[in-house]
């Protein structure tokens, strides 16, 4: 029989076409996306140039706000704190300036307009030290701010820094359309392109792919008819393959399924029948496990190289119900005697319950590796040493089993040295802590709980480190304690804030007590020495004050020593004249500070040889001259200065010397003050004692004469009218100035507590009602007085003078301040214990706002004056004095345009305590 037979030539140019063409037309396709994203990517570069640009100007505007606002508030507050981020700035805005200027340098508008802004920027800086400086010096940093010249030169900068930003982000603008613009003609030709090829292809392939259909067809035939010569030797092989515990299946080299045995049929879910001659990869359907793509059958590299192969790892079956069944063995082929492979022999099985164990087994390993990858995760980040020990803390085999790496970044020793070095953790322990860490530590480890050490570390370089160490004891299997794990933070931080406010703390219960001994007594002498002995040793080894008096020399008014055999020979012999450095203070306002004294400063500070060897006996380390100023002008100078104690001066050591310094010279500028106004009241009141004698003398004779006058007057009728009314006048002002020098003696007394009265019996009635005629005797042409009293039985106790006083006063005011005349209604009547009189006017009345100053002294409402009305303002407060001697109450109700009632209440008699009564 003749076999049929392929045409290999035509079989080879079909296959060679249908393969080369869509391959060609493939990567021109390719060749045509790459060139447009090509474009694109150009496109999107552009656009992240200009986002860098853009980051880089608002850094280089943050930079310059924090240079402006760090200097700004350096010149409001002159605390250093605030130059901070003017000084962190200025170490970084060189460096972006270079920055920016790489960025720009593609565009020739942007580097010419930062290279305008650069000299800009120098001028300011220049600007900025300048102002710092003279702010640092106590120099006319004023004048320079208000000059506005930083001002122009940050506005100059503002405005160079929008125009840059405003043209990036334009120019951000436009590229960011025309990537998108790139971006749709990538997508758009992409599309049309692939149209086109697919298009192409399937025209082109149809006739090759129906060539390789006639092609496959013959060897179809040609394997049909040998199939019939292998009918023999697959009998003998299906009893073979039949008895087979694993899956066999059988397919010729065509790869058609021949043959399966039970088991297979079984897990593949085809019959024999149902499988017979057909595609091997229907029946056996192998797929990726974990991407489900399709599987490399072995069947075609066992045709290939005649070879056994085995199944990839992860292979699942698809069985003919779509269930998924995991699988593992080989395929093998099946050669005649002549070694031609006449079929191919795949042999599986079912691995579900492998599997299943591998997969249990794999998430428990999972479990356990996550844990401990979760642990290692948590003790990494642990901002601290993490460790575990055996053996008691002291003893010198104690091992550490166990230290996290955190360790080597904390103290830069190596887990190797902690693990291999017995009680490692101890060596490093500061000298001063070891003995108490190590007590602590073996107290923890005897208590079994949980416990908490802190000590001091030192690190490889010589760092001194606050740790606080978090631990707990271990026990073995017996329950016996075996060792101790535990967490190692460092507190450094904390305890250094902790040091700084309990300094702070401490600082300010200082200065409220040296306020307290400031405000103890006004006699600075004494509070000097107390003060000076209460810095000793708190905050100096010794201390010094000096004042400068009116006349220009300088006293040493306090003076302190740690050993006091040598502080009376430093107060007698210590004299600023001789010492620059304390003149230099006097003079110029400016403290000294020297944190450290360099040995040559001392040969410099003074030319007196006893006072340079007093110097050098003082032993001074730490230096500080703090001026005395009050309102511009320097009071004296107070030195604070450390020599045995080991300790140095710092910047909150000088905060601190400012704010004492502040505190004294208030207090010696106030007790200053307090002496020459003792001594100025003390002359004031001994001139109007004087003065109100003298004057009193010849008052008292003019109106002795002028009364004479007017009676012989009135009784011969020898002088005419126009002569009698001056004499009436000048008797009149003669009473007015007895009354005013009366009235200066009075507030003198007051202001001396001297005021006092006499008690006896008054009786009120009898009293305002004479005063009531006298009033109108004198002011009958002008002023109409009424007087109104329906209880005669008024009487008070109290000094009758005094009180006539008192109703004078308020019956000449009532007329005084009714310029226009009217009337003047006075009232006395009962009102309980006390007796109530009220004297009203309709005059120009007082001011709301002024009735609550209305009884203070030299006090006169603003209204007096628009009215032409004279007076000193001391009636009034001279009234409420004897009033309230009197134990009575006066009050005023008033207004402006509508008159003024005041009303005197004095308790009656009766209400008087019987010591009262009997005194008067």
């Amino acid at each position: 029989m003749t076999k049929p037979t392929i045409d290999q030539v035509e079989f080879r140019r079909a296959m060679g076409q249908a393969i080369i063409l869509p391959l060609f037309a493939l990567g021109i396709l390719v060749a045509v996306l790459l060139w447009q994203i090509n474009a694109l990517l150009v496109s999107t570069r552009l656009v992240d140039h200009t986002d860098q640009i853009l980051t880089s100007a608002n850094r280089m505007q943050r930079l310059l706000s924090d240079l402006e606002t760090g200097m700004r508030g350096y010149l409001i507050s002159g605390e250093r704190d605030f130059l901070e981020p003017y000084d962190a700035a200025t170490s970084e805005i060189d460096e972006a300036f270079s920055q920016l200027g790489r960025l720009v340098a593609d565009n020739p508008v942007q580097s010419q307009r930062l290279a305008q802004m650069q000299p800009i920027y120098k001028d300011w800086q220049q600007y900025a030290t300048k102002a710092i400086d003279l702010r640092t010096t106590n120099g006319d940093y004023v004048a320079l701010v208000k000059s506005r010249q930083g001002k122009n030169l940050t506005d100059q900068l503002r405005d160079s820094f929008e125009q840059l930003i405003s043209s990036e982000e334009q120019l951000r603008t436009e590229r960011t359309r025309e990537a998108q613009q790139a971006a749709q003609i990538v997508i758009w030709s992409s599309l049309g392109m692939a149209l086109l090829v697919g298009l192409g292809l399937s025209l082109l392939t149809r006739r090759q792919l129906h060539t390789l259909v006639q092609t496959y067809g013959q060897a179809l035939v040609a394997e049909q008819t040998r199939t019939s010569e292998l009918d023999e030797q697959r009998e003998r092989l299906h009893v073979t393959l039949s008895s087979i515990g694993d899956a066999v299946l059988v397919a010729s080299p065509q790869g058609n399924v021949t043959f399966l045995n039970e088991v297979a049929q079984q897990l593949t879910g085809w019959s024999q029948s149902e499988a017979q001659a057909q595609p091997l990869q229907r029946i056996f359907h192998i797929i990726n496990e974990h991407t489900h793509a399709p599987a490399v059958n072995p069947f075609e590299r066992v045709i290939r190289e005649g070879i056994v192969v085995g199944l990839a790892n992860h292979t699942l079956l698809i069985r003919r119900d779509g269930t998924e069944v995991p699988i593992d063995d080989s395929a093998a082929p099946i050669k005649d005697r002549s070694g031609n492979i006449i079929g191919v022999v795949l042999v599986f099985r079912d691995i579900r319950e492998q599997k299943r164990a591998e997969a249990a087994q794999a998430e428990l390993s999972r479990q356990v590796e996550a844990q401990r990858t979760r642990l290692d995760n948590i003790i990494s980040n642990v901002p601290g040493v993490v460790w575990e020990s055996w053996g008691k803390p002291d003893a010198t085999t104690q091992r550490i089993d166990f230290v996290s790496e955190y360790v080597t970044t904390m103290l830069g020793y190596t887990i190797e040295e902690w693990v291999s070095t017995p009680n490692f953790w101890l060596k490093i322990v500061h000298p001063d802590d070891r003995e108490q860490a190590a007590q602590r530590a073996r107290e923890t480890f005897m208590s079994g709980k949980a416990g908490t050490n802190q000590f001091r570390w030192v690190t490889r370089t010589g760092q001194v480190l606050w740790v606080e160490s978090f631990s707990i004891g271990m026990r073995d299997e017996q329950g016996n304690l075996a060792g101790m794990r535990g967490v190692t933070l460092d507190i450094t931080a904390r305890r250094q804030a902790e040091l700084a406010r309990e300094r702070i703390e401490d600082q300010q219960h200082f200065l409220l007590d040296a306020s307290t001994i400031l405000g103890s007594s006004l006699e600075y002498n004494l509070t000097f020495a107390q003060l000076a002995e209460r810095m000793v040793p708190e905050i100096a080894d010794w201390c010094a004050i000096h004042t400068r008096e009116h006349d220009e020399t300088v006293r040493c008014v306090a003076f302190a020593h740690t050993d006091p055999a040598t502080t009376e020979l430093a107060r007698n012999t210590l004299q600023p004249e001789s010492i620059p450095l304390m003149m230099q203070v006097l003079h110029t306002g400016a403290a000294v500070f020297y944190p450290e004294v360099p040995p040559a400063l001392l040969g410099e500070a003074t030319q007196d040889e006893g006072q340079l060897a007093l110097l050098r006996t003082l032993g001074i380390s730490s230096f500080l001259c703090m001026p005395l100023t009050v309102r511009g002008h320097i009071l004296g100078t107070l030195t604070l200065a450390l020599s045995n104690s080991g300790r140095q001066y710092n910047d909150t050591d000088r905060a601190l010397a400012h704010e004492l310094a502040v505190r004294v010279a208030l207090a010696l500028d106030n007790a200053r003050l307090f002496r020459e106004t003792r001594d100025a009241v003390r002359a004031r009141e001994q001139f109007l004692s004087i003065a109100s004698h003298e004057l009193k003398t010849p008052i008292t004779s003019l109106i002795g004469y002028s009364d004479l006058l007017l009676r012989r007057t009135q009784r011969d009728h020898s002088l005419t009218e126009r002569t009698q009314r001056a004499i009436r006048i000048m008797n009149e002002q003669a009473l007015r100035l007895n009354r005013l020098v009366t009235a200066l003696l009075d507030i003198s007394r007051i202001e001396t507590g001297q005021l006092s009265i006499e008690h006896g019996l008054v009786q009120l009635p009898q009293l305002a009602e004479r005063l009531v005629h006298e009033a109108q005797t004198l002011h009958h042409s002008s002023h109409q007085i009424t007087w109104e009293c329906h209880d005669a039985a008024l009487v008070v106790l109290g000094d009758e003078l005094r009180l006539e006083q008192v109703v004078q006063n308020l019956l000449q005011n009532a007329i005084k301040y009714s310029p226009a005349g009217g009337v003047v209604t006075v009232q006395l009547e009962r009102e309980g214990e006390r007796a109530r009189l009220r004297v009203h006017d309709e005059g120009i009345g007082i001011p709301e706002k002024a009735l609550p100053n209305l009884f203070r002294r030299f006090y006169r409402a603003p209204n007096t004056e628009q009215h032409g009305i004279s007076g000193m303002g001391v009636g009034l407060f001279v009234v409420r004095e004897i009033v309230q001697l009197h134990g009575g109450e006066i009050l005023v109700d008033s207004q402006e345009g509508g008159g003024t009632t005041f009303t005197l209440l004095l308790p009656l008699i009766e209400s008087a305590t019987p010591e009262v009564q009997e005194q008067a």
